[in-house]
């Protein structure tokens, strides 16, 4: 039910597609590397398959909502990459490249996701590059709120998702 208010919202019935403007500052993989080396922050990896609307629904309705957009642009080095891209990317001492073959992805997303090709999907790596958490479902902002901050706040750290989540507060209206 939430999936289709965001479906909704983002595809309204009888419409084009709403093109909402980006709130996100997304960065490329090499500018996030070289940003967390002057100010470390953790790294928000979104695997991006244009073939499937819950991934534009993530970028437009749940990443790009001004609260969610703010506090990763403050907190996070957003980088969005196509799992169909054919760029080189070098991440955590490895360099990844599109072969264009198994249905022309990316190995990156490959390698990120163990091959298991489900989407929507992030990962979020900490200050090291060291996964933290991948995620391969499709997420609203009030979902998605926790989780980041979860992270971002280091809660990880000294307590269980499950702990956290009896003491967060919403900074969305229920």
């Amino acid at each position: 039910a939430d999936w289709y208010k965001y479906h909704k919202k983002g595809y309204p019935p009888g419409q084009k597609q709403i093109i909402t403007h980006l709130k996100i500052h997304w960065k490329t993989l090499d500018e996030a590397l070289k940003l967390k080396k002057k100010e470390p922050r953790k790294i928000l990896l979104n695997f991006y398959n244009y073939n499937k609307i819950s991934c534009s629904l993530m970028r437009t309705q749940t990443f790009n909502q001004p609260k969610i957009a703010a506090y990763l642009n403050e907190k996070f080095y957003p980088v969005n990459i196509d799992v169909f891209s054919q760029d080189t990317l070098k991440i955590m001492g490895q360099t990844y490249i599109n072969e264009n073959k198994s249905y022309k992805y990316h190995q990156l997303p490959i390698a990120a996701l163990g091959g298991k090709m489900t989407f929507p999907a992030f990962i979020i790596l900490d200050e090291n590059e060291k996964v933290l958490i991948k995620v391969q479902k499709y997420m609203t902002p009030e979902n998605f709120e926790p989780l980041m901050k979860y992270y971002a706040g280091n809660f990880y750290e000294t307590e269980n998702f499950n702990n956290f989540m009896k003491h967060f507060k919403s900074s969305f209206k229920n």
